[in-house]
């Protein structure tokens, strides 16, 4: 009875065959197959998940950035150039008018070079922006056609400036801007980068043609960029000025298109 049940024993504790073997082998091989393409699906769309925030992220940073100064551009001084993967446009510097109690509204009527504000003035040296029309008439080579005026002197509200005002200059709601700077967006076919400069504005003769604007370094606010294009609608007296901005950032195979319109708040 003991001899039988050794035999049985042995004849159990013989191990796996070498079929079952293969077969274990082959499972084992599936389930880790069917693992590893889990598992970098996995890896690819976390990848793919965080490319498309960094660029969400970084897009809407640089959109935010142009969106704050096109809406605070002085009215109508816009421009696109490059087949429209360029802005530029004139920039009111508001520290400086909150600073000198002015509201932006003159009394007099032209012609004159003198303006009175309502409740303040600006102090000798600031300059003003007063009715342009065009970018032309803001960066105009010509001194003389170009609606920008320097205060010399300041006497109470009162605000003397460098040359008069001529008629046909007049602004329809008597309007004044203090400007400081010029601010060019453009495409760097190079580096596939959105970029930005600017010209500060000193005095009446500063140059604002390609030269002073391609002399002046920029700095990047998007990387990976294309499709790049400025749309300008000019403003009327009834509807303000339209930037229309789009542009596409394309990273890791991954790709976001922004684009939107932003209006210049300011009237002339």
């Amino acid at each position: 009875m003991s001899m039988k049940s050794t035999q049985n024993t042995s004849k159990h504790s013989q191990g796996f065959t070498l079929i079952e073997l293969i077969i274990i082998i082959v499972i084992l091989g599936i389930f880790g197959t069917m693992g590893a393409d889990f598992i970098s699906r996995a890896f690819k769309g976390f990848q793919a998940a965080n490319s498309r925030i960094e660029i969400f992220e970084e897009g809407k940073a640089a959109m935010t950035r142009m969106e704050r100064e096109i809406n605070n551009a002085i009215p109508n001084a816009v421009t696109t150039v490059s087949g429209g993967q360029e802005l530029r446009i004139g920039e009111i510097n508001d520290s400086i008018m909150v600073s000198g109690n002015v509201t932006g509204h003159y009394i007099e009527s032209p012609p004159t070079n003198k303006i009175t504000d309502e409740t303040g003035g600006l102090q000798a040296g600031a300059i003003v922006s007063i009715n342009n029309t065009e970018w032309d008439t803001f960066a105009s080579p010509v001194i003389l056609d170009r609606r920008l005026y320097k205060v010399i002197a300041k006497t109470g509200k009162e605000m003397t400036l460098d040359r008069t005002i001529p008629p046909d200059s007049r602004s329809p709601s008597k309007r004044f801007y203090a400007v400081d700077k010029a601010i060019r967006y453009y495409y760097d076919s190079g580096s596939a980068q959105l970029r930005r400069s600017e010209i500060t504005i000193n005095a009446t003769n500063t140059a604002l043609d390609d030269t002073a604007f391609t002399s002046v370094p920029g700095y990047p606010l998007a990387a990976n960029v294309s499709n790049l294009t400025f749309h300008y609608t000019p403003g009327t007296p009834s509807r303000n000025s339209v930037v229309t901005v789009s542009f596409k950032i394309t990273k890791n195979n991954e790709s976001i298109l922004f684009n939107k319109d932003i209006h210049v708040r300011n009237t002339p």
